[in-house]
């Protein structure tokens, strides 16, 4: 992986970039990430790697389809309070 980074890409498509990954690597790739000119698809589970850079457009899988989220910090504090609401209902 580190060597298709380093070939300055004009797209990258990750999926899953962090498993495996021990920290000192993780830090390193975030700051690469954030740093890149590359257009960037990722696919990760790891709420704080994709936080780490900032993403211009942020799409969460959600009841099945696909919804453009400002930020993934904006996603999970609106999910938050959707699961307080829901618990509060019942």
């Amino acid at each position: 992986m580190i060597g298709v980074l380093l070939s300055d890409p004009d797209i990258l498509l990750l999926d899953e970039p962090t498993n495996n990954l021990d920290s000192p690597v993780l830090i390193w790739l975030g700051n690469f990430l954030a740093r890149s000119r590359a257009a960037c698809i990722v696919v990760s589970y790891d709420r704080y790697f994709v936080e780490k850079f900032r993403a211009t457009d942020t799409y969460v899988f959600s009841e099945r389809k696909f919804v453009r989220q400002q930020s993934f910090e904006a996603y999970a504090a609106k999910a938050e309070r959707e699961a307080k609401r829901l618990i509060n209902i019942f």
